[in-house]
């Protein structure tokens, strides 16, 4: 699969397969969320299970909704007070 509005970034996921331990120790926080009925979220899951499989810490949130402002305030909600851990 390549990259994509919502797909799976191939080349990126090589770069960051090839040391996965460096990845995880330079990122503090990788959050994916994303609406069930969201255009996007075929491309986000599948993100997240690529990051699973090579090694990448995250989480991924996924939820009812679709590609609104409503889902993406609920999402700020939850996310904003991780940024400041």
């Amino acid at each position: 699969m390549s990259a994509g509005l919502g797909g799976v970034n191939t080349e990126l996921l090589k770069t960051l397969a090839t040391d996965p331990k460096k990845v995880n120790e330079q990122i503090n926080l990788l959050w994916i969320g994303c609406g069930r009925q969201d255009f996007a979220f075929t491309g986000a899951k599948e993100t997240s299970d690529a990051l699973k499989q090579i090694g990448i810490k995250h989480s991924f949130i996924e939820t009812e909704g679709e590609h609104h402002w409503r889902v993406w305030r609920r999402f700020l909600r939850d996310v904003a007070p991780l940024l400041f851990k």
